[in-house]
């Protein structure tokens, strides 16, 4: 009887436990911010697809990953209700990382760091990471169930100071893809054919504040730079 006894309170608690989280986050938003930029950003999740949303800029990325495992971008510009479209041998390997598009970390970083310490249970289940990297201090608190980044720091030797600091979680899936139905349903533009479209006034916008250029990989980030360079900070 004993032996049943503690094997029911093994069973009950198994249980509890897993009841405790069963539910998977299909969202996120986090505030990012350093000493130059201070702004909100979505994370919108699904098995081959994931979006993400700069708040501040209004520019959504729709990352799609095919059943070869190629990766290929939509960027859209809310704003305009434009899009250009990038096929996989027009983004340069760099960005290709999919689980760095769907934990806004590599898988390769988190293996890589140092086990710090763990907290909280079930869902809340925290663990913290660190690691020091050509003279940088990364910090990092990850939620285990969900797969996602909780607190990233960034101390770089310049003294610059990233961080991605998790403020929402969304389990509701209708939220999710009300944002890819909106999407999905705007005008776009094939990368390779912006060259032969200069006359339209969005695409040649683009082009001028250098969001869209020939050459490179074509794919650019909000300040203009090519993704994938590395940006040196004087």
């Amino acid at each position: 009887m004993r032996f049943i006894s503690i094997f029911f309170a093994l069973f009950t608690s198994q249980i509890v436990f897993a009841s405790e989280c069963n539910q998977q986050a299909v969202g996120a938003t986090y505030q990012i911010q350093n000493k130059k930029v201070n702004y909100n950003f979505e994370l919108w999740l699904s098995p081959n697809q994931v979006i993400h949303r700069n708040l501040s800029t209004n520019i959504s990325e729709l990352w799609e990953k095919n059943s070869l495992g190629m990766v290929k971008l939509t960027r859209y510009f809310d704003t305009h209700k434009r899009g250009i479209e990038y096929q996989p041998n027009e983004l340069p390997e760099s960005v290709k990382d999919w689980s760095e598009k769907q934990q806004l970390i590599s898988n390769s970083l988190l293996t890589d760091m140092t086990l710090i310490s763990t907290s909280g249970q079930g869902c809340d289940l925290t663990t913290k990471y660190q690691k020091q990297q050509d003279g940088n201090s990364i910090e990092l608190e990850w939620l285990n169930h969900h797969a996602l980044v909780k607190k990233l720091v960034v101390r770089h030797k310049s003294h610059v100071v990233d961080q991605i600091q998790l403020t929402q979680l969304v389990t509701n899936s209708i939220e999710r893809d009300t944002v890819l139905s909106a999407l999905t349903k705007l005008y776009t533009t094939d990368f390779i054919d912006v060259g032969d479209n200069e006359s339209d006034p969005f695409l040649l916008k683009m082009i001028n504040l250098g969001f869209v250029k020939h050459g490179a990989s074509g794919v650019y980030t909000a300040d203009g730079q090519v993704v994938g360079e590395e940006h040196h900070h004087h």
